[in-house]
């Protein structure tokens, strides 16, 4: 089963059945290579989302309707990462390899603000965050910088070019979706649940105090 956000409504469903073949056109014998398309339909909503990569010769086709299903980011979520977020989302059809620099920008951004780590590059900031969480998550973090970093810097050949493509950009930003519930949305939640407990209690305690109060009163 796969996760998705509905782009309409914004809620986290689940598909267990997802359309999803390759197939080969020709529009005005002009060959278009299509390497998969997806839909699914929001169950709360009932509006349907589609996505489409493919090559026209060498070079990229991307589409998907509508045009962005970026996640949801509450306010509490610094403004500069959610900014470069979005624009990763927005352009991860457009230019996969700009978007996965962007990806790696955002990770870079929230281990400097949720984990307070800040050291001389983002390799040295991944190692030190290595002990603060599990290991399949920190592979998966070490996997972003990777990626990123293809765009992010130029190879020591320059005529070596090595691509991203879009389905691969929209497996990192689904990477930093996952962090952004496990760290921030995930902690908030548990704060608020912690809160909300506490004032119970000590409501209960005022009850308490209060009829015994009246009890000795009468």
């Amino acid at each position: 089963m796969a996760s998705r956000h509905c782009p309409y409504c914004g809620i986290e469903y689940f598909v267990s059945s997802q359309l999803q073949r390759s197939d080969t056109l020709t529009f005005n014998a002009n060959r278009v290579e299509i390497i998969y398309y997806t839909w699914s339909i929001c169950p709360k909503c009932n509006k349907a989302s589609f996505t489409l990569a493919g090559k026209h010769f060498d070079s990229p086709v991307y589409f998907s309707y509508p045009p962005a299903s970026a996640m949801f980011l509450p306010d509490y979520i610094p403004a500069a990462i959610r900014q470069d977020y979005l624009e990763a989302v927005k352009i991860a059809g457009l230019s996969p390899k700009a978007s996965a620099t962007l990806a790696r920008r955002c990770l870079q951004g929230m281990i400097h603000d949720f984990w307070n780590i800040k050291e001389k590059n983002l390799n040295a900031e991944i190692t030190a965050l290595k002990t603060h969480i599990p290991r399949i998550q920190w592979e998966a973090i070490d996997a972003v910088r990777k990626i990123g970093n293809i765009g992010a810097h130029m190879e020591k050949d320059v005529e070596l070019m090595v691509d991203v493509d879009p389905g691969e950009a929209e497996k990192l930003l689904k990477v930093i979706e996952l962090l952004f519930k496990n760290w921030y949305i995930a902690e908030h939640e548990n704060q608020q649940l912690y809160a909300e407990i506490a004032q119970i209690a000590e409501d209960k305690e005022n009850e308490r105090k209060s009829g015994a109060v009246d009890s000795n009163g009468q």
